[in-house]
């Protein structure tokens, strides 16, 4: 099981337990038939890691719920948030399941959507992007019968462009949505240029199924009249809010999270000392008047609708229909949905617990927004 470490403040499981990676020895116990597991987006998931972990001497969910827990396993496997290539997974402790890691919040939806059958793995997914309606269509078909898939928004963050701080970056100190719609299509470079002045720029953008890349493509096509934008052969792929392809190339840009640029500025991920990785202040944000910026991105939790107040354990089973006992906690009076994130009694909708997600760089902002879509 990785590990990331910021220096005075102990150990914060990353719970990412990758079947390549692994070692008894040293792996956090798996998730039990008790537990819930998560997947999906890269960019949410250190404040979900916080909220069930703890962070900055504040306990997270699972130091109090020893025999209920959730697990959040991180997008690319990597607990500094770096690529892991070929990453997979076991989900459950007793499963011969090996399931390719879903990084991102599209692959972590498709994963849900996929994971069918008495024996589910994936309870809920981390998502910075809202449901596409094709995706709501095919949760609520008569082959999943679940209803939709339910939002629950935590958090929201920003979006802006990183470049490198570790070398003198040849970026412009500013680039408007106009310049990155020219940049991203490719017309900055070759014969007939639209913005030759932008001719050395190289553009990263992040993996398929990222919900980054989704998010910073329709903003784009959002100030391109609504017209998708035709990507440039000159765009390259990276790992969402790796900061390894833009440190050291004077002329990269890429979207981040602004929650996660600083969270790698404050050094918790790795600052050079101690055998941790140097990711302390390598990248920056362009952050001058006119630089494209969306500053209220929301991060959400999705889970099936099915079980946001499935009270009823099944006969032959003996649990409900996600496999979790009803009640959740032994003592309690509520499932795991209306424990975790259901309504502003939730652990996540607690305004004493808002400290574990501004320990991400997050601003808590908790709704409930049931059933929605993107379009």
């Amino acid at each position: 099981m990785k590990s990331i470490t910021k220096a005075g403040l102990g150990v914060v499981g990353v719970l990412a337990l990758i079947a390549i990676q692994a070692s008894p020895a040293h792996a956090h116990p798996q998730a039990q038939g008790t537990d819930v597991v998560g997947v999906g987006s890269d960019t949410a998931q250190y404040g979900v890691d916080f909220l069930v972990e703890g962070v900055n001497g504040k306990a997270g969910f699972n130091s109090g719920s020893l025999d209920r827990r959730a697990y959040a396993f991180d997008a690319s496997g990597d607990g500094s948030g770096g690529a892991t290539t070929g990453a997979t997974v076991i989900l459950r402790a007793g499963s011969t399941k090996v399931t390719p890691l879903p990084n991102g919040s599209g692959a972590g939806i498709t994963a849900m959507l996929g994971d069918l059958g008495a024996s589910e793995q994936i309870n809920f997914v981390r998502s910075s992007r809202l449901p596409k309606s094709t995706e709501q269509a095919t949760a609520n078909d008569p082959t999943h019968q679940w209803g939709g898939l339910h939002v629950f928004q935590f958090a929201t963050d920003g979006l802006q462009i990183a470049v490198s701080q570790l070398v003198a970056t040849n970026v412009p100190a500013t680039l408007t949505s106009q310049d990155l719609i020219c940049i991203y299509q490719g017309q900055n470079t070759g014969p007939g240029a639209v913005c030759p002045q932008f001719a050395s720029i190289v553009p990263f953008l992040p993996q398929s199924g990222s919900g980054t890349r989704t998010f910073f493509l329709d903003d784009l096509a959002a100030a391109n009249g609504g017209t998708a934008l035709s990507l440039g052969t000159n765009v390259q792929s990276m790992q969402e809010h790796d900061p390894t392809p833009i440190k050291s190339n004077a002329n990269a840009i890429a979207p981040f999270s602004t929650g996660r640029v600083s969270l790698l500025n404050s050094g918790y991920l790795g600052d050079g000392t101690g055998g941790t990785p140097a990711l302390k202040n390598v990248v920056k944000l362009l952050t001058a008047a006119g630089n494209f910026s969306d500053p209220a991105r929301g991060l959400y939790i999705l889970v099936r609708e099915r079980d946001v107040h499935d009270h009823t354990n099944l006969p032959a089973t003996g649990v409900t229909a996600s496999g979790q006992a009803f009640p959740w906690q032994a003592d309690g009076t509520r499932n795991w949905v209306e424990t975790l994130f259901a309504g502003p009694t939730s652990w996540v909708a607690k305004t004493a617990n808002n400290p574990l997600i501004a320990g991400a760089f997050f601003t808590p902002a908790y709704s409930d927004l049931g059933i929605v879509s993107s379009g």
